[in-house]
């Protein structure tokens, strides 16, 4: 995509357009579809929790993921097996994790995830 002029990030700033993929399209992630439309993004892919299996991201730059705890783990990291750089803000997704030892290999795959807590 090309780069664009973002007026909300000051008179000269050029931001790059990105291509992002939406995981879990509930209030949320219409939120950040409409935050994210308004900068001069393109959605690419609006995926709802129970549809996710059928979808591969060739053309996404950046997945946002924001599904139920017990489905992110998975997510973000089926998102990192693609190559797909992911945030994930789903509130408790890590206290669902499979075991303790099972995010640490988000962290040490490339390409880089970020998370928060909630």
């Amino acid at each position: 995509m090309p780069a664009t002029a973002c007026s909300s990030w000051g008179q000269n700033s050029i931001v790059m357009a990105l291509n992002i993929a939406l995981i879990g399209y509930g209030k949320m992630g219409r939120e950040i579809e409409a935050v994210a439309v308004q900068r001069g993004h393109h959605i690419a892919a609006r995926v709802a929790a129970k549809e996710w299996a059928a979808h591969t991201f060739s053309d996404v730059d950046v997945a946002i993921e924001f599904t139920q705890p017990d489905a992110a783990f998975a997510n973000v990291h089926a998102l990192l097996a693609q190559g797909i750089p992911t945030v994930c803000g789903t509130t408790g997704w890590f206290d669902a994790c499979p075991n303790s030892i099972a995010p640490k290999r988000l962290w040490c795959t490339p390409p880089t995830s970020l998370w928060g807590s909630t």
